[in-house]
């Protein structure tokens, strides 16, 4: 499996007659960065959770560096965007180049706001460092969705469960999306069972998992209008995994029950 970035995955999408306007960072140039006491920008520990303070320091070097990288936005129109951090200093994202991203000012100001939330939730104990960044992931997401944005990159996955009767082949394509889905079973007696789906399908979370195994996942409900049972459940932050990590499969063809199976990935 190609490797992921160590926080998450966010794609760039260029508007039509606005040459500079992106909805979110290109996830080569900014795939974001946490703030570590080996930062040059370090300032402290903070919060209940003891998470890494970086402080602000960006320069017009940094800037021109950005803004090459999207597009060569020339100096005349910076006033229109905020060189913006993906994870927010506040929630311990690091003010290293790999981080920092030229953000529409509009939308800048409204990410403002769930920064502020999210800031004062770290500070009061009642919001993890990594349910921050899924905040800002999921604000991403939505913003993207709402504007019909299409991901410019797909990662092939395959999976295998324990003996390996049952194969899972499908692509991610960023903002909890697959496509092109397949599920191959081969029986003991020779018997084959077949799923195909190539249309793309948009996760959600697990709201109210039965079982402990799904926190924290994301379901891909793949049926298509037929009797048999199909979903896939990523976990939500698989970009986390360097090489493999683990999925469950519900699967029940039209003459079997539904089984929840664990699969390992690639």
């Amino acid at each position: 499996m190609k490797k992921f970035f160590p926080i998450f995955l966010l794609c760039a999408l260029v508007l039509p007659n606005l040459s500079y306007a992106f909805i979110s960072p290109n996830v080569t140039q900014t795939p974001g960065l946490l703030c570590t006491p080996n930062d040059p920008n370090f300032q402290k520990y903070d919060y209940p959770e003891h998470i890494a303070r970086c402080q602000r320091n960006v320069g017009i070097d940094e800037k021109l560096k950005i803004a090459a990288a999207y597009g060569n936005i020339p100096q005349s129109n910076w006033p229109n965007y905020e060189f913006d951090h993906l994870i927010p200093l506040c929630a311990g994202g690091s003010d290293d180049i790999t981080n920092l991203w030229p953000q529409p000012i509009g939308e800048a100001h409204k990410k403002d706001v769930l920064e502020n939330d999210i800031c004062l939730a770290l500070r009061a104990g009642t919001l993890k460092q990594a349910q921050a960044i899924q905040k800002v992931h999921d604000w991403f997401n939505s913003l993207a969705i709402s504007q019909g944005a299409k991901p410019s990159y797909s990662t092939e996955v395959k999976c295998k469960n324990v003996d390996s009767t049952i194969t899972v082949h499908f692509l991610i394509m960023g903002f909890h999306q697959i496509s092109n889905t397949a599920v191959y079973q081969n029986s003991s007696d020779g018997e084959h069972e077949a799923i195909s789906v190539k249309k793309v399908v948009t996760g959600k979370a697990v709201a109210r998992a039965r079982t402990q195994l799904l926190k924290d996942f994301i379901r891909y409900n793949l049926n298509e209008n037929s009797e048999d049972r199909f979903e896939l459940f990523l976990p939500a932050q698989f970009q986390d995994e360097i090489a493999k990590f683990t999925i469950f499969l519900k699967i029940g063809f039209e003459d079997t029950y539904p089984n929840l199976i664990k699969m390992e990935c690639e």
